[in-house]
């Protein structure tokens, strides 16, 4: 299979939004014979989860090929993609709608809003989540 392609012109954002995901700090450590991970999340996100009303804009990322998504990720810069194998693993959103909306073209950027969970879960790294999520606009 060949590798995705990147749209000519798509560039890494930076936003508040973004920032604020990666400054979450994770941490691992060894707890009766069992690794225990603890997140420690900026103020701000924090604030941003409690609001109930979270905004960004990023690119999509398919998590599996069908008529129309629910579940997918979403990166800021299409080079960091989860599974395209090239760069490593940059940072990412998982996103859940609300309702289905149509398949995007992979990398497609889009804006988002939905309600930001912050993961507690101390068996996973995954930081956050953004649920009942809609589709606020297609394109840049």
């Amino acid at each position: 299979m060949a590798p995705p392609v990147i749209p000519e012109g798509a560039v890494a954002l930076n936003s508040l939004q973004w920032d604020l995901i990666e400054a979450v700090e994770i941490s691992e450590r060894l707890e009766n014979d069992a690794y225990v991970v603890t997140k420690t999340y900026p103020g701000e996100l924090v604030s941003m989860a409690q609001s109930g009303r979270f905004e960004i804009e990023g690119y999509f990322v398919p998590v599996l090929a069908q008529g129309s998504v629910r579940q997918f990720l979403m990166v800021r810069d299409p080079a960091e993609c989860p599974f395209c194998g090239s760069s490593g693993y940059g940072l990412a959103l998982e996103v859940i709608t609300k309702r289905p909306i149509p398949d995007l073209t992979e990398f497609e950027r889009i804006l988002v809003q939905g309600r930001l969970d912050l993961v507690e879960d101390p068996e996973t790294w995954q930081a956050v989540i953004l649920r009942d999520a809609r589709l606020v606009r297609r394109g840049s």
